[in-house]
């Protein structure tokens, strides 16, 4: 029985007339007993030498193709209780960023990563492990205007948490559209509520009209700033989802969900 395969080409431009400062992201030019000639091929004003080369993360093509930064240059990282990664595109509009946790044996790690868009063109990663011990943080991204379901992976990182908060708890789940309005949870900064409970919500953005936890309006107190005290559900199982409107919607009372907490 014959099995029928399909191959299909696609032109990458990346490795034509790359900028060295870019293709020295994944190719060293060695030349065996020939230091000299590696270094010159490598088309840099200072060469990288193997050691800094193999401390340097190795990112994916579309990553220098759409000029995507990031704060942490190195591909192992080793910290304390919470780790911060900026994330700064230069090129290509990204309108969506995602971020995926795992531990070394693939076990989902999801709830411990959130991220927020602080800029139109500055993304923030928080990374807070529920204990010590090593991960593995892909980051992936999304351009504007792109509509299929998928999105390209950037980055991957290795994790080496050595401490942790004895209080670490769940971000809130957040929606495509916090991430495209640049909201960002103030209060409460964890997943899970105790039901029958006076809850603190404020969040911030510079692009919505209106925020609500699920039909009460949140009061707004500054120019990009929304709060409110909120009784949770009696019961546990339920859900708060905190939906946002945009001052250009054709239908005002069209909300958009950003974040949903749990009640426990």
């Amino acid at each position: 029985m014959s099995v029928l395969e399909h191959y299909f080409f696609t032109v990458g431009t990346f490795r034509f007339l790359t900028d060295p400062e870019n293709f020295i992201n994944d190719h060293f030019p060695y030349l065996r007993n020939d230091p000299m000639s590696s270094e010159m091929w490598q088309l840099l004003k200072r060469p990288v030498t193997l050691e800094e080369y193999n401390k340097t993360v190795k990112v994916e093509a579309i990553t220098k193709d759409w000029g995507v930064e990031f704060s942490h240059r190195e591909p192992i990282i080793v910290f304390r209780k919470e780790l911060h990664i900026i994330v700064k595109t230069t090129i290509i509009p990204i309108m969506q960023i995602r971020a995926t946790l795992d531990t070394s044996d693939r076990i989902s790690m999801d709830a411990y990563v959130a991220t927020f868009r602080d800029s139109e063109d500055h993304y923030k990663i928080l990374v807070r492990p529920p204990s010590p011990g090593v991960y593995i943080l892909k980051i992936a991204g999304k351009r504007e205007g792109d509509a299929t379901s998928s999105v390209p992976s950037l980055v991957k990182y290795i994790l080496k948490c050595t401490d942790i908060n004895n209080l670490v708890k769940h971000f809130p789940f957040s929606y495509t559209a916090a991430q495209t309005f640049q909201v960002c949870v103030l209060e409460p900064t964890y997943r899970d509520l105790e039901p029958n409970s006076a809850v603190k919500f404020r969040l911030a953005s510079p692009f919505l009209a209106e925020m609500f936890v699920e039909d009460l309006s949140l009061e707004k107190i500054d120019d990009y700033t929304w709060e409110g005290q909120i009784l949770t559900p009696k019961k546990s199982g339920h859900h708060l989802v905190i939906y946002g409107t945009t001052p250009e919607a054709s239908n005002p009372n069209r909300k958009q969900p950003l974040f949903k907490f749990n009640i426990l």
